[in-house]
């Protein structure tokens, strides 16, 4: 976990640009504290609701995932039976997703109600989940994305989660390892996977075209990055 000394979280950014000085807005952070006992705590997510997610250090020294809401402030979303959570990002039906140890593995976890869920792996000891989409007809996600370790503690391969929990190998750009990081409403999912040539590259994956290689999509198509 990246530490710093400061415990605070921005709700929006200083409009600095195309406003007169007259007219620009100014916002203040909020300190959102700790965990009781804990002295350090960085934010990783926020929905529409203001409602805020991620890791704080306990009064035990150990760092447990948070919900940060008003008026309650910050709960402690616990974890498997380990030590350690962190909680990455949360949707807009307050779901959380994140990263959650139990007394032998670290896996991947949807927070719903109140309720952890352990999202398993594809055969490694740990795995976790990054991003977690929403479906406002529906009013809750289709898809999880995020990295598990392979069978036998192999390389990390990008995953994703539907609906019913089941995972799903996003495979790699012809390296050992994959990451997904983000996601959207329409499956799209965005993370970093090792090519060919051991370099890492950014990619676009999705159920139709698979993992496309945003390097080497930028270069056919350079008007594309403009």
């Amino acid at each position: 976990m990246k530490r710093t000394n400061i415990v605070s979280f921005w709700l929006s950014a200083i409009l600095v640009f195309a406003l007169p000085a007259a007219a620009q807005i100014h916002y203040r952070p909020i300190d959102l504290g700790t965990l009781p006992g804990g002295s350090i705590s960085n934010a990783f997510g926020v929905n529409d609701q203001t409602q805020v997610v991620g890791v704080s250090v306990t009064a035990g020294n150990f760092n447990h995932g948070f919900l940060w809401m008003k008026p309650k402030g910050m709960t402690d979303l616990g974890t498997f039976g380990g030590n350690f959570s962190s909680a990455q990002a949360i949707n807009d039906a307050s779901e959380i997703v994140g990263q959650a140890e139990s007394l032998s593995t670290s896996d991947a976890f949807l927070w719903k109600s109140g309720i952890m869920q352990d999202l398993g792996t594809l055969g490694g000891s740990s795995s976790q989940a990054n991003a977690i989409n929403f479906n406002p007809i529906t009013n809750d996600f289709t898809q999880i994305a995020g990295w598990s370790l392979t069978v036998g503690n192999g390389p990390y391969h990008a995953v994703i989660w539907d609906a019913s929990l089941n995972i799903a190998d996003l495979g790699t750009l012809g390296g050992a390892n994959s990451f997904a990081f983000g996601n959207n409403c329409m499956g799209q999912v965005v993370g970093a996977a090792d090519t060919v040539s051991a370099g890492s590259h950014a990619f676009l994956w999705d159920v139709a075209r698979g993992m496309q290689d945003l390097v080497r999509l930028a270069a056919v198509c350079p008007l594309a990055t403009r």
